[in-house]
């Protein structure tokens, strides 16, 4: 196979069958994934030729500054320059491994949900894809997500799959073709999510605080209500929300740790519920969802995953919920009977959340308790 470090990755260069064609400067997009690397055209209409593992001799590689030798057994030796930029990512990209080196990159959506949509090329799916791992990247780093295997780009395969799937359901073709803007505003979309759902989930442990349930333990939901408010405040980012009130209401509650006072943050919390869920609302009205019930199916998918990557559960873990939502979006996207896989990930989903609360119980009292509590509830693939 080749490593993972490039899979999805497209590299621009000149290809010749002898040292001398690279003069000719005849230009190619070269396209990595796991087990092939293929040659496209120029114009991105035509795959030219497809190279496998076994066809590198990867003893056979020369290279320069910017240009590279391999010898292939299907045809012969050939030539790639990647100038301007340096060979080095080139020529350890093209060489064969035989084991997968850690950190592993898988992308799953890339090669069976992404080509769903009607592009007229490949680079089309190449660029939603970038967009697709930039963003990711962004939301990811903006809870300071906690990545098993730390890599530069702050990159998920998981995360980058589960975002992929829930935003084949948010837009049609001609929508995805405008990928950096639809990218952008659907990374947005996913914090107004999240937002909401933390909302719901304040004002049902304001219920609780409030309650004459003497079983109820006050501090437990005073904790759960201020951690959650520090992250809808995170998550606020970028949104022009107006947090003032309800973060000062929520900085009084812990100071004095007082059930009444509770009621001003309840009070914030119910209007900035209105508030997103009148923006998600406007947005869909705009522009309809390809597939809107699916849609919120695994956007509560994205934001159980994204609790477990913001409190560090275990990568396995992480791996399997996204593997579940593929198949299922995938049976989607094919009109393809979708019950199976609708059990499967619900099923998983529910692992996922077991495993979640098994790995948060010893502190229950911790600001991270709160990624349980909120997302407990939420279903998938109703």
């Amino acid at each position: 196979m080749f490593s993972p470090k490039y899979h999805g990755t497209t590299f621009d260069v000149i290809y010749g069958t002898t040292e001398a064609q690279l003069r000719d400067n005849n230009r190619y997009h070269l396209v990595t994934s796991l087990d092939r690397f293929d040659l496209i055209s120029d114009d991105w209409k035509e795959k030219t030729m497809t190279f496998y593992p076994s066809d590198i001799d990867g003893n056979s590689f020369k290279k320069s500054k910017t240009w590279l030798s391999v010898y292939t057994k299907s045809n012969g030796t050939i030539y790639l320059d990647a100038r301007p930029n340096p060979s080095d990512k080139l020529c350890e990209a093209l060489t064969p491994i035989l084991n997968i080196p850690n950190p592993e990159i898988r992308f799953l959506a890339l090669p069976c949900i992404l080509p769903s949509f009607n592009f007229s090329d490949q680079r089309g799916t190449m660029m939603l894809h970038k967009c697709i791992m930039e963003q990711s990247s962004q939301i990811l780093t903006s809870f300071h997500a906690q990545l098993e295997n730390v890599n530069t780009r702050n990159i998920s395969g998981a995360f980058v799959d589960l975002y992929s799937c829930a935003y084949r359901m948010r837009y049609n073709d001609n929508s995805a073709h405008d990928s950096a803007n639809t990218t952008q505003k659907f990374s947005l979309d996913i914090k107004r999510y999240m937002i909401k759902i933390w909302c719901e989930a304040v004002l049902r442990a304001g219920q609780s605080l409030t309650s004459n349930d003497q079983t109820n333990d006050p501090l437990y939901y005073i904790i759960i209500i201020a951690s959650a408010v520090d992250t809808i405040s995170t998550a606020s980012e970028g949104l022009n929300l107006n947090l003032s009130s309800l973060l000062a209401a929520s900085q009084n509650l812990k100071q004095t740790q007082q059930p009444n006072d509770v009621k001003p943050v309840l009070a914030a919390v119910a209007q900035l519920l209105r508030e997103v869920e009148n923006a998600l609302d406007q947005g869909y009205l705009a522009d309809p969802p390809f597939d809107k019930a699916n849609l919120i199916s695994i956007l509560n998918m994205v934001i159980i995953a994204l609790s477990g990557f913001i409190v560090g559960i275990y990568q396995y873990d992480l791996d399997r919920i996204a593997e579940r939502v593929v198949e299922y979006t995938r049976a989607i996207v094919n009109q393809a009977n979708a019950e199976d896989a609708r059990k499967l990930m619900n099923s998983e989903r529910q692992t996922f959340l077991t495993e979640l609360l098994r790995f948060l119980d010893g502190g229950r009292y911790d600001n991270t308790f709160q990624y349980v509590y909120c997302v407990w509830d939420l279903e998938a693939g109703q």
